[in-house]
């Protein structure tokens, strides 16, 4: 266990240090992530290949986080890792939309179990990236949620080198491609997957406003409120909630995702309101169930919104 642990903090340094080139790190990075997902099902082994996965993304992000001391091109690695979790998040079918013949032919609920499992651990890494790449190093220089004590351990970073709204100006996401290409990555494909991924929830629950209403009489397609046998899991949509929380409490990123949160506070948080208020009075059992779960899970994005707008300046 000693030398286990030995040898990955030995590992971490090399990363950090550049001892390995990008693509071997990346390349490691994908095929414990890959044999973890496919092969791993014993929950011992699946927290020690999560620790190393964690490891390897201390690694790769603390150049990040060392800000104007880190040497150009020292992202490289961190830039190829956020890539793949991304892709992963924008490549996996979202919850509900698998088809009625895959459910019934290949164990839909065994399948969509193992796309959940997959995303919970693609988006607790991604919070993990933003962690130590961008919230520890504005902690480090006094633009993040410090008392006075904290500042003056970390010397406070002043008003020289701060925008108006307290964001973190680092004149190095201008000068290196790789942490350019990091925050292309957050604003458009993370940003795009987060929201895509948390609307799936209800695209096979939303009760219809417009149109004329069905005879009672008339057969008519299934009631789309009951949606799919494979949701997503309640787990995923408060991950997806708690990453939206981890870009919104980081200044320096929030500054630069102001677009991108106006959509998801459009897209994601008013509508799950809309839609609250829309739900249909429960005529049946099934119905009744449909509607307890969509509560279930309009809290959950209802106590991201308090903690997003009450809790976090």
């Amino acid at each position: 266990g000693a030398a286990g642990s030995g040898g990955s903090v030995r590992g971490e340094r090399r990363i950090a240090e550049g001892w390995m080139r990008p693509d071997t790190v990346a390349e490691s990075f994908r095929s414990v992530f890959v044999t973890r997902n496919t092969f791993v099902h014993s929950p011992a082994l699946c927290y020690h290949f999560e620790e190393v996965l964690l490891g390897m993304v201390r690694a790769a992000f603390s150049p990040v986080s060392d800000g104007e001391n880190a040497p150009r091109g020292s992202c490289a690695a961190a830039r190829l890792i956020l890539e793949f979790l991304v892709e992963q998040l924008l490549h996996t079918p979202p919850g509900g939309a698998m088809d009625v013949a895959v459910v019934d032919v290949v164990g839909g609920d065994a399948a969509q179990a193992a796309y959940d499992a997959m995303r919970l651990l693609c988006l607790r890494l991604v919070r993990s990236c933003l962690k130590i790449g961008w919230d520890e190093e504005e902690m480090g220089k006094g633009g993040g949620w410090m008392d006075e004590d904290d500042e003056e351990m970390y010397g406070g970073a002043g008003e020289e080198g701060k925008a108006d709204n307290g964001a973190v100006i680092d004149s190095t996401y201008e000068e290196d491609p790789d942490r350019v290409a990091l925050l292309t990555l957050i604003s458009d494909p993370l940003c795009l997957a987060l929201l895509t991924l948390g609307q799936s929830i209800w695209s096979h629950r939303a009760p219809s406003t417009t149109g004329p209403k069905p005879s009672p009489s008339a057969p008519g397609p299934p009631n789309p409120l009951l949606g799919s046998s494979v949701p997503l899991s309640p787990d995923v949509l408060s991950e997806i909630c708690s990453t939206l929380s981890a870009l919104w409490c980081i200044p320096s990123l929030r500054s630069r995702l102001v677009p991108q949160f106006e959509a998801i506070f459009a897209g994601f948080y008013q509508r799950a309101l809309g839609l609250l208020r829309r739900l249909p009075e429960p005529a049946d059992g099934a119905t009744f169930h449909a509607n307890q779960i969509f509560d279930a899970e309009v809290e959950i994005i209802l106590e991201s919104l308090v903690d997003l707008l009450c809790l976090h300046d």
